[in-house]
């Protein structure tokens, strides 16, 4: 009756959170490995068996395409997705947000209702496909979890003019999802001042005042090898603490301004292409910035003899729509608002964490 339907549940019941990262955890896996810790994400661990597993849905979800990607390539994304999952929760709990037994049953039933099938009929199906019902409900739990986070700190304050309907109705949507990827142009085409940014980390020691220095030290030394020459890819692969851009040659991506640490930022932006910086404390620890690149916005340029003169954007029409309509636009534009900042809020959450993989 239900087979693979049963995977697009959860999106079905948790429509109001745009962005949802389930991971489905197959005990068979995770059974058979010893579970030592992956890394530690501000003090909480990621297990192997928790990467295995995340691995296995994943290579199960997307098919042939898993075996094109290569493994490291794979585990880094699985990875990052493990990552941002412990600090939304590590988030929930400082915030004191908790989710009852209660709330997971109604939406295991809605789940089930949805997919036409009973509760009963939906733990057998699971059964099935391997799933294990506790982690099945974890997971449940997570994603509304994050359902209060988006309610609680991104959708407050976020509202639509009459004006921002008119420019969606009769221009065409102008609020674009950002990407995930991390690529070698700018992460949006839009017309605003973006860097693409690497980094080496030197963590931040214990309490300890002799550690710290040793930090500072290390940082210092870092700083003067590039002086010296050395390849920043080189040093970041070797001595990063960060241990997912370190995997890059310390690259961590494409940024707008308010999207990274004011401190971080101010130094970053005032860098050349091809310039570093020298360390900056952080709560992380110690940063040595590079700038790879820099999009500037085109309305910067220049204009050509050519150019025709500029023209001023005439007034839009009232929207003469039925109400039902432009609830329907002001729900869409509020949702790629509420996206857009809920990223940017991740994007920050993650640089201000704590990583770090064991050493052997």
């Amino acid at each position: 009756m239900a087979s693979n339907r049963m995977i697009k549940m959860a999106l079905i019941v948790l429509q109001p959170l745009l962005v949802l990262l389930p991971l489905w955890s197959e005990t068979a896996v995770a059974a058979k490995l010893v579970d030592r810790i992956a890394l530690m994400v501000d003090g909480d661990p990621i297990t192997e068996s928790e990467v295995a597993t995340a691995t296995t849905l994943v290579s199960h979800k997307i098919g042939a395409a898993a075996a094109n990607l290569p493994p490291d390539a794979l585990r880094r994304q699985i990875l990052d997705d493990l990552i941002m999952r412990t600090l939304r929760r590590q988030k929930a709990k400082q915030m004191g947000i908790q989710v009852s037994d209660q709330e997971v049953d109604r939406v295991f039933a809605n789940v089930a209702r949805n997919n036409q099938i009973s509760p009963e009929q939906m733990v057998a199906t699971l059964k099935k496909e391997r799933i294990e019902l506790q982690s099945y409900r974890q997971d449940l739990r997570d994603q509304l979890v994050q359902i209060h986070l988006v309610n609680q700190l991104i959708r407050p304050g976020l509202s639509v003019s009459e004006e921002e309907l008119q420019a969606f109705y009769y221009q065409g949507q102008p609020y674009r999802r950002p990407s995930n990827q991390t690529t070698h142009k700018p992460k949006e085409t839009v017309d605003v001042e973006q860097v693409r940014v690497g980094h080496i980390l030197v963590a931040q020691g214990r309490d300890d005042v002799t550690e710290q220095q040793q930090k500072k030290t290390l940082a210092e030394q870092l700083f003067s090898q590039l002086e010296q020459g050395q390849p920043f890819a080189s040093l970041a692969s070797q001595h990063s603490d960060d241990p997912v851009s370190r995997k890059k040659g310390g690259e961590i991506g494409w940024f707008k301004r308010g999207e990274m640490p004011k401190d971080l930022e101010n130094t970053v932006f005032a860098l050349s292409p091809g310039q570093y910086s020298r360390p900056l404390r952080s709560p992380q620890g110690w940063h040595i910035l590079l700038l790879y690149e820099r999009h500037e916005p085109s309305s910067n340029e220049p204009a050509t003899v050519t150019s025709p003169p500029k023209q001023e954007p005439r007034a839009l029409p009232p929207l003469d729509l039925p109400s039902t309509q432009k609830d329907q636009l002001r729900q869409q534009i509020l949702d790629a608002k509420v996206e857009s900042r809920y990223r940017q809020w991740l994007r920050d959450l993650r640089l201000r964490a704590f990583v770090e993989e064991p050493r052997p």
